[in-house]
């Protein structure tokens, strides 16, 4: 069966949005949009009517690409102030067989995050670290092993609502509907990861317009992130300055 997902991400130089169909566990690329945005300065709405204009122009243009209507979106946010904290939590395994499906993981995944996220904070993902049955074996994927409990530990990762809630509301005017969110730090992981990614710890740096993230990953894991006030546009500048060159060929040159 084929589905459609829509993939938006506000940055303070441009909207970006990626539109894909998965056919067979394989990503089909249908159509994407780049679109100069207003009002979005350091990956924060400074403006929401400068941002509501660019963010319908994006869609505008990735509707005309593909001739159909976008009603919801899976949306990147700001890693400012994310939080990340190692949780655990568990679940019986209930069918007859005792074999360990996704349901029985995801009540496990669920139970970790229960009662532990702030009033001020959104929850932004679950990521899983290993898994323990029946309080003896440590795997890395349960899924259909044989045991009666199955215990994980995870990253549980967390944002503030105001960063969350300031795309959400400013979709919503448009009758976008956000379906999920990530932060760029997930994002970035899932793009670059291989073996050494998964066995090593490293920091993944994603240089931004006007921001740059730091991400930190140990095997495979992402535990902490950082945004740094600098990006791109200030190494233009630079380069602009010390060769007294314009703005444009700065840009070539970088």
């Amino acid at each position: 069966m084929k589905k459609i997902y829509t993939s938006m991400d506000i940055g303070s130089d441009s909207i970006k949005i990626l539109v894909a169909e998965i056919v067979d566990s394989k990503i089909n690329v249908l159509a994407v949009s780049n679109v100069k945005s207003k009002g979005i300065k350091k990956g924060l709405i400074v403006d929401a009517n400068d941002a509501l204009l660019s963010v319908k122009e994006s869609i505008s243009n990735i509707e005309g690409k593909l001739g159909i209507k976008v009603n919801k979106v899976i949306a990147s946010i700001p890693s400012y102030n994310a939080e990340y904290e190692i949780v655990s939590g568990y679940s019986t395994v209930t069918n007859e067989e005792k074999k360990v499906g996704s349901n029985d993981i995801l009540r496990a995944l669920q139970a970790c995050v229960y009662n532990k996220v702030p009033e001020n904070k959104e929850l932004v993902t679950i990521i899983p670290i290993d898994f323990c049955l029946d309080e003896e074996k440590k795997v890395k994927d349960p899924k259909g092993l044989i045991c009666n409990k199955i215990e994980v530990k995870a990253m549980m990762i967390t944002t503030p609502k105001k960063n969350v809630y300031s795309i959400i509301s400013l979709l919503q005017s448009i009758g976008i509907e956000v379906v999920d969110i990530n932060i760029s730090g997930v994002a970035d992981y899932l793009e670059y990861k291989n073996k050494e990614t998964d066995k090593s710890t490293c920091a993944i740096i994603n240089i931004g317009a006007e921001t740059t993230t730091v991400s930190l990953l140990n095997k495979g894991v992402i535990v902490n992130s950082e945004v740094l006030q600098i990006g791109g546009k200030n190494i233009d500048n630079d380069i602009s300055y010390v060769f007294k060159i314009s703005k444009s060929d700065s840009k070539k040159l970088k």
